[in-house]
């Protein structure tokens, strides 16, 4: 009767996908989290860099603070709904040329992990970004 018991193997197959199935599936939103916050993080860049190339060399459409920031929201792809305050202080070219002759583009945005709830310290990141372009 023993034998029998030790030689049974119906539950075999249930109990290794029960021990395999969360580890392959928090790999797999591990790898489309990573791949996600590597494409904002991208975008991101993308922005301030256009932002700051923008306000160097076309002061009629990012001659101001405002207009910078604007300039970058809408090129930014990654983030739905993020605002003009994730550019905080813009800086365009000076009128006049001094030591900082450049203008200079900052960018900042806290993301939501999707995984977050089972890796705690993953729940939110900051995603940052600073782009400088020579003045004209």
């Amino acid at each position: 009767m023993a034998r029998r018991l030790i030689a049974n193997v119906c539950g075999a197959t249930a109990v290794q996908t029960a021990i395999v199935l969360p580890i392959l599936l928090l790999l797999i939103f591990g790898v489309i989290e990573t791949a996600y916050l590597m494409f904002a993080q991208i975008s991101l860049d993308y922005a301030v860099a256009a932002a700051a190339r923008c306000a160097a060399v076309n002061t009629n459409l990012c001659g101001s603070q405002s207009a910078i920031q604007s300039y970058a929201v809408g090129r930014v792809v990654a983030f739905p709904n993020l605002t003009t305050s994730s550019f905080p202080t813009p800086t365009a070219c000076p009128t006049q040329p001094t030591s900082t002759n450049y203008s200079k583009v900052t960018a900042t945005y806290a993301i939501k992990s999707l995984v977050g709830h089972y890796v705690p310290y993953l729940s939110t990141m900051t995603l940052q970004a600073v782009a400088q372009y020579p003045c004209a």
